[in-house]
């Protein structure tokens, strides 16, 4: 396994596009990394993130949205929507909370079509309400 591949991967938050915009993905693909480490990278990048959220922290908020968009983890929406909730308190900057909530509205309603995500939409839309 190549840590100059786990970097890129890393570096551009598993997003192929963007390697492929900054001219890396032929670097990358030529790693010929497996999907299912592929995966394990994602999910330690979320949990890497995830771990050191701060709710201010505009830049981290949106690397956590980036990841869910972009590899469609929605099955982490619970505990992002449970963290925000139980950091409401600690919001100082409540456009930024807002922009990410936002976000992942945005991206509850493209997976809506595949997967029923009524009750985390319904939770995420009480936080927005109760932070505007």
């Amino acid at each position: 396994m190549s840590c100059r591949a786990k970097e890129l991967f890393y570096n551009y938050l598993g997003s192929k596009y963007q390697m492929m915009r900054d001219d890396f993905i032929q670097e990358y693909l030529s790693y010929e990394i497996p999907i299912e480490i592929e995966k394990e990278w994602i999910n330690e990048l979320f949990f890497m993130y995830f771990n050191h959220l701060d709710i201010n922290d505009e830049d981290a908020l949106f690397k956590i949205s980036q990841l869910v968009f972009i590899h469609g983890l929605i099955d982490k929406l619970d505990i992002i929507c449970d963290f925000v909730d139980s950091n409401q308190m600690k919001i100082t900057n409540n456009s930024g909370v807002l922009l990410f909530i936002n976000n992942m509205l945005r991206i509850i309603d493209e997976h809506m079509k595949i997967s029923d995500l009524r009750h985390v939409r319904n939770h995420f839309e009480e936080l927005k309400k109760r932070i505007e």
